[in-house]
């Protein structure tokens, strides 16, 4: 059956080579380790993730509010040049004749 290690607190000088105050051992388990390091890198990973997810749907945001703007743009465009032109009222009648 495997030993694990009560978590002991070792004091280091931090100005001696920029290392925490204190440093926390939890345990001398290899198994132990590795799965503390998986779930850190895990975990590193879903944030990183969840970052570049939340600029792509900002991306996709910005591209979808400019899109609408230029339509818009180009709808108000069209009406303001369709009121401006003169109505052509003879220009497309209709030629069906009714039948009696």
């Amino acid at each position: 059956m495997p030993v694990l290690l009560e978590s002991a607190t070792i004091d280091r000088e931090a100005s001696a080579i920029d290392l925490p105050a204190k440093e926390t051992i939890l345990s001398k388990n290899p198994k132990d380790v590795m799965d503390r390091a998986e779930a850190s890198f895990k975990k590193e990973e879903r944030a990183r993730e969840g970052a570049k997810a939340m600029r792509d749907y900002e991306a996709e945001s910005r591209a979808v509010h400019e899109k609408t703007a230029r339509l818009k743009a180009l709808r108000l465009a069209k009406e303001a040049a369709d009121q401006a032109a003169p109505a052509k009222k003879g220009a497309r009648q209709s030629k069906i004749t009714p039948s009696a």
